[in-house]
């Protein structure tokens, strides 16, 4: 399904960095995991890319919720249920998907935490319970500094705003 350039270059960018990232690491892509938080122009297209790449999509979530399938989620049908304010109509979600609160997200056992939704999502507090073991910000600023250094301690790494989003900014 084609989507206007704008809507998908920042996800693309992040996307990139995601793959990067995981191939920096030595991961195999098939086996990454990711959760995004944010199902709009930014997170929605990372999703999409990230998926087509290759990297399993476990969980997405918008104001209503997250969904969550540890053996990835079906982005491209996912995406297709978003309503016009890009929350997915969970009436249409296949019953083996768990629904879990939206702040859920943040602290699921993943390999890239993408946080694509809003500023300072991910706080102090937040970030003592984040098991990811790197977050890729799709979002501007979704990172405050405090939890960037408590993260920084954990040694999980912050891959900025401006590095993964900045297809964005272009």
């Amino acid at each position: 399904m084609p989507f206007p350039l704008a809507t998908v270059i920042g996800g693309y960018g992040v996307a990139q960095a995601a793959v990067a990232y995981a191939r920096s690491s030595g991961w195999s892509l098939s086996a990454t995991t990711a959760a995004i938080q944010g199902i709009g122009t930014i997170g929605g297209a990372t999703a999409m890319y990230a998926h087509q790449a290759g990297i399993s999509v476990v969980a997405l979530a918008d104001a209503s919720g997250t969904v969550y399938d540890p053996d990835g989620l079906d982005v491209p049908a996912l995406l297709a249920l978003r309503d016009s304010h890009d929350e997915i109509d969970r009436s249409r979600v296949p019953d083996h998907v768990e629904q879990l609160p939206s702040e859920r997200v943040l602290t699921l056992g993943v390999d890239l935490l993408i946080p694509a939704a809003y500023s300072y999502a991910i706080t102090e507090e937040i970030a003592a319970q984040i098991t990811a073991h790197a977050v890729l910000e799709g979002a501007n600023s979704p990172t405050t500094p405090e939890a960037e250094e408590r993260l920084a301690a954990r040694s999980i790494p912050v891959i900025p705003d401006f590095i993964a989003n900045a297809g964005a900014a272009a």
